[in-house]
């Protein structure tokens, strides 16, 4: 459109100004100038037509430009408010299973160590493990149910993350607390690896709290 305006403009000029050297011609030889002038009446309605047919475009694609970048505001500042919101739940969600996964953690690690000394010869490993899971069987369920939770909000969060806040950080934060929680759901290896990986993992999920928290209070 831009070249066909520009091609009608400047033919406009070149009948303009044919249009005039003739009406001069005609002029100066005293003839009639009835066909000099509607050919300069030509060119000024060619270029006159070009120029408006620019200034309305350029007008038209300013407010469309205009219109997409509200409409890009508007959806960012949505999304923001999404993503706050979600952070929000997804926080204190956090909270909760990470003080399950604490209680499930020490009462695995109390259970394990009273069952080694109470049969020091006979500890079975495996059955110590059963019977910690079937005790606490509901608490698992709980802390379970929680993490799917996490999962769904994290996926939210990825959906209306516009860089404003640091998606990242609930990213390594659900890793921390998924690792936490598989660990005194699932507990394995032996009693001093155990409360090991229950400690390091649960510094981890602390640090995380403090660094998804700040978000929040932004």
């Amino acid at each position: 459109m831009e070249t066909f305006l520009a091609f009608t403009f400047f033919g406009g000029l070149i009948v303009l100004l044919v249009g005039a050297i003739l009406f001069f011609i005609d002029y100066a030889q005293k003839r009639a100038k009835k066909k000099s002038l509607i050919i300069v009446a030509i060119g000024v309605v060619l270029t006159v037509l070009s120029l408006s047919s620019e200034i309305l475009i350029n007008q038209h694609n300013a407010r469309v430009a205009q219109l997409q970048k509200e409409e890009l505001a508007a959806e960012k500042k949505s999304k923001d408010k999404k993503f706050k919101n979600t952070a929000s739940n997804f926080l204190a969600k956090y909270y909760v299973i990470w003080g399950d996964s604490e209680d499930l953690g020490n009462s695995v690690n109390k259970d394990w160590e009273n069952a080694i000394d109470n049969d020091p010869e006979g500890f079975d490993v495996e059955k110590t493990i059963d019977d910690i899971e079937s005790k606490n069987a509901d608490k698992i369920t709980e802390i379970t149910d929680g993490t799917d939770k996490l999962d769904t909000y994290l996926d939210t969060l990825k959906k209306n993350d516009t860089g404003k806040y640091s998606y990242e950080d609930f990213d390594k934060a659900n890793d921390n607390i998924s690792t936490l929680s598989n660990l005194v759901t699932s507990p394995s290896g032996s009693y001093s690896s155990f409360g090991t990986e229950f400690s390091d993992d649960d510094d981890a999920v602390s640090k995380s709290f403090d660094d998804i928290q700040k978000i929040v209070e932004q």
